[in-house]
């Protein structure tokens, strides 16, 4: 008969994505084994789990240091999309090229300098 899990688990996560998925999932996760003591820490920052004494890093990206074991969890797509007033303003990009001098908002994660866009497909759909 297996144990069921105890301990600590110290868990640290992005700040909007810990807080919005990694919370509630550790929450069930508690309450599926009340043995297991929870800990998460949300941060905007690339913590160290080794000196910092982290278990688990759930992150975004794809930049894992060489003595971490990485497990992809899930796909995280994301959508570029302008206003029809903005594109009023500034016209239409007729290539991804031009979105090189477009002024936009971007989502940061963590400690990179911006998002990093990698576009598929030739369709673009309006709404």
């Amino acid at each position: 008969m297996r144990q069921a899990p105890q301990g600590m688990l110290r868990v640290v996560s992005s700040f909007g994505f810990g807080r919005r998925f990694v919370a509630p999932a550790l929450s069930a996760l508690a309450r599926q084994y009340p043995q297991l003591e929870l800990r998460l820490d949300v941060s905007d920052r690339l913590v160290d789990l080794v000196s910092e004494g982290f278990d688990l890093d759930i992150r975004i990206g794809d930049d894992i240091a060489p003595n971490l074991i990485a497990r992809k969890l899930a796909d995280n797509q994301r959508i570029l999309c302008a206003s029809p007033a903005y594109l009023q303003r500034h016209g239409v990009p007729k290539n991804p090229a031009e979105l090189a001098g477009r002024t936009c908002l971007v989502i940061k994660e963590r400690d990179h300098p911006f998002g990093l866009w990698r576009l598929q497909g030739r369709a673009a759909k309006r709404r």
